[in-house]
C-alpha cells in the first residue's frame, strides 16, 4: 500500500482498536498541562508563549492584557490608592505574568524615588506609546486620566481584531475540513491507481511476450 493510505489506515486501526488509550494519552496530557501552567515558571512561559502566538491571536492577548493592565490601575490611582500598591493591583490584574512581572520593576522604580515611565519604557512588553502617555500623566498630574485613554484606546483595538479574527474562522474551518477529506480521498483512490498502473504494465508485458511467440511461430510454420 502507498504511505498516505497506511498512516490512515494505522491511525483508524488505532482509533477504533485503541481508543481508550487515545482517551489516556489526552487526559494525562491535559493533566500535566494544568500542573505545569500552575508552575511559577510554566506561567511565565506560557503567557510568554500567548503574546507570541501567531494569525494575530497573539497580539489580541497582548492588547487585552494592556487594557486590563491599564484599566484597574486608573481607577485605583483616581480613587486615592497609595501608588505602590496602585502598582501592585495593576500587575495583578493583568491577567499576564509577562505584565506582572514588569510592573515589579516599576514597583522596586517607584520605591526608590524613580518614575513609573522609565521602566516601561524599557521592557518590550509596553509600547513605546503606553510608556510616552505614562511619562506625560505623570508629569502633568494627569496619570489616571491617560491611563483611561490607554485603557479605551486597547479596548477598541481589541473589539475590532476579535470581530476580525471571528471572520476568519468559518473559512478556516472549511479549509481544515477540505484538507481532512482530501486526505481521506487520497488515501482511499492511491491504492486503486496502482493496482491500475501494475494491470496496466503487466498487460503490455503479455501482448509483447504474445506478439513474439506468435511471430516465432509464423516463422517455424511449413507455409
Amino acid at each position: 500500500l502507498p504511505l498516505p493510505t497506511q498512516i490512515t489506515v494505522s491511525i483508524s486501526d488505532f482509533i477504533t482498536q485503541r481508543w481508550y488509550a487515545l482517551f489516556l494519552i489526552i487526559g494525562l496530557s491535559a493533566y500535566g498541562f494544568v500542573r505545569w501552567k500552575k508552575t511559577e515558571r510554566g506561567r511565565m512561559q506560557w503567557d510568554r508563549i500567548k503574546l507570541r502566538m501567531p494569525a494575530h491571536v497573539g497580539d489580541v492577548v497582548h492588547k487585552v492584557a494592556l487594557a486590563r493592565w491599564s484599566r484597574p490601575f486608573a481607577g485605583t490611582v483616581a480613587s486615592g490608592v497609595p501608588m505602590l500598591q496602585a502598582i501592585k493591583v495593576a500587575g495583578a490584574t493583568s491577567g499576564n505574568a509577562v505584565i506582572e512581572e514588569a510592573m515589579n520593576d516599576v514597583y522596586d522604580s517607584v520605591r526608590t524615588g524613580g518614575s513609573i515611565a522609565k521602566p516601561l519604557m524599557e521592557n518590550p512588553a509596553f509600547p513605546a506609546m503606553v510608556a510616552h502617555m505614562v511619562s506625560v500623566g505623570e508629569d502633568s498630574g494627569q496619570l489616571e486620566t491617560m491611563l483611561e485613554k490607554i485603557a479605551d484606546f486597547y479596548e477598541t483595538e481589541v473589539d475590532a481584531k476579535v470581530k476580525a479574527l471571528t471572520s476568519l474562522i468559518e473559512p478556516l474551518m472549511i479549509l481544515g475540513v477540505g484538507g481532512m477529506i482530501g486526505v481521506v480521498i487520497i488515501a482511499v483512490y492511491l491504492p486503486l491507481f496502482s493496482v491500475y498502473d501494475k494491470v496496466q504494465t503487466t498487460g503490455v508485458i503479455v501482448s509483447s511476450f504474445a506478439s513474439d511467440a506468435l511471430a516465432n511461430l509464423l516463422q517455424i510454420a511449413p507455409f
